[in-house]
């Protein structure tokens, strides 16, 4: 069950547009489980094979009635990067941390402070992809 977006206890302002992947009905429910984000195929192929969907952390209803600005990820068909998929920028990267760590998600370093005073820490996905989480 998706969870309501304001409970997550973080907000994202800018991330990376693309991400591709072998299974996107996999990776959208990593999404949605780990990071509390949703989900929406948009197109299958013949066979049902999803080819595209999109992934957020604002409910697509709330993103078109308020006229925001879309700050998720589209994904594609194709071979999963095995380095950095996206650079997330959020308010509070230590409240992501802990929502992932609640997940049950292990794949993720330590949160560390950079030398210019941001926090940063990295999550492994589901595909070998990894993220970027940042906050100022």
């Amino acid at each position: 069950m998706k969870q309501e977006y304001e409970t997550r206890g973080y907000k994202v302002f800018e991330n990376g547009p693309v991400y591709y992947t072998q299974d996107m009905d996999r990776t959208i429910e990593w999404f949605e489980t780990v990071l509390g984000w949703y989900g929406t195929v948009d197109a299958r192929n013949a066979k049902g094979k999803a080819i595209f969907a999109g992934i957020a952390p604002i409910p697509n209803e709330i993103t078109e009635k308020e006229k925001l600005t879309y700050i998720g990820l589209s994904l594609f068909l194709g071979e999963p990067s095995q380095g950095v998929a996206a650079y997330i920028v959020v308010d509070n990267a230590r409240q992501v941390y802990e929502y992932i760590m609640r997940s049950g998600w292990r794949e993720v370093s330590k949160v560390v402070e950079q030398p210019w005073g941001g926090l940063e820490f990295t999550v492994k996905t589901i595909d070998g992809s990894i993220l970027r989480i940042t906050s100022y």
